[in-house]
């Protein structure tokens, strides 16, 4: 089954995230060809965010979504959105 990149990378990553949580430290510094499939999941991740959060701003909508709400809630006190990177961040 071919799921979509964004998927297969979340799952990895998760699955990644899990396992270096009860591996010692020093294991993990050794685990380079797992670390750079880690990072590049991370990677995959955060662009395919970013393309969203571009594609969005180029084409707004009034839907009623997270992705809407993240991007033009102003903050109650500051007045303030969130940047790109934040909502990034809070994407995944």
């Amino acid at each position: 089954e071919n799921s979509h990149p964004f998927v297969q990378s979340m799952v990895d990553f998760l699955i990644e995230c899990n396992l270096r949580a009860n591996r010692p430290t020093i294991v993990n510094s050794m685990m380079v060809g797992t670390t750079a499939k880690y990072e590049q999941d991370i990677k995959t991740m955060a662009e395919l965010a970013d393309e969203l959060i571009a594609d969005r701003r180029k084409n707004q909508t009034d839907k009623k979504d997270l992705l809407n709400t993240m991007m033009y809630q102003k903050d109650p006190k500051t007045g303030e959105t969130l940047s790109d990177e934040n909502i990034r961040y809070n994407d995944f």
